[in-house]
């Protein structure tokens, strides 16, 4: 069962604004997820796990939008660690 989504952001030069779809299109599929951003620049990487705002469903669709904005295998479910 899905807990987590995780997505692989890449490039350098990274804006704000470059974030702008994909912020909406999690917005358009609300849900319990947390959601992980691993930030992949040249030179240096950062994972960021988003607010409470941000949390997303566990729904194909939404990974199919998200991997068609970042690119095939970007976008994907993980389960929760164990505690």
């Amino acid at each position: 069962l899905a807990r987590q989504l995780h997505l692989e952001i890449l490039g350098a030069g990274l804006t704000e604004s470059d974030l702008l779809p994909v912020k909406e299109i999690l917005a358009a599929h609300p849900g319990d997820l947390e959601v992980y951003l691993h930030l992949r620049l040249t030179g240096c990487e950062a994972t960021l796990r988003t607010g409470p705002s941000y949390r997303a469903a566990p729904d194909e669709e939404l990974v199919r939008k998200l991997e068609k904005l970042l690119g095939e295998g970007n976008a994907y479910f993980t389960p929760a660690p164990e505690m």
